[in-house]
């Protein structure tokens, strides 16, 4: 879940680190590790699910990627 408002970011769930290059250049790594838990595992996993604020301005980008992309192997496995 990602939801932009007031120049903030709102991050949900678990999955890879988010990456948010700022404007001036400064990359700061989000864990997401207490965001959430895989889907599956808990019939009811509400109390596991949290939230958190990103303040994000003008020139910002977010990189957002799956596991996919980080996993990747060429066809010698590479």
């Amino acid at each position: 879940f990602l939801d932009f408002e007031d120049e903030r970011v709102t991050l949900s769930g678990q999955h890879e680190d988010v990456l948010v290059v700022r404007a001036d250049g400064n990359v700061e790594r989000i864990d997401t590790m207490d965001l959430g838990l895989p889907v599956g595992l808990e019939n009811d996993i509400s109390k596991f699910i949290a939230t958190r604020d990103i303040v994000f301005g003008s020139g910002d980008v977010i990189v957002l990627h799956t596991d996919g992309v980080t996993e990747a192997e060429d066809q010698d496995r590479k």
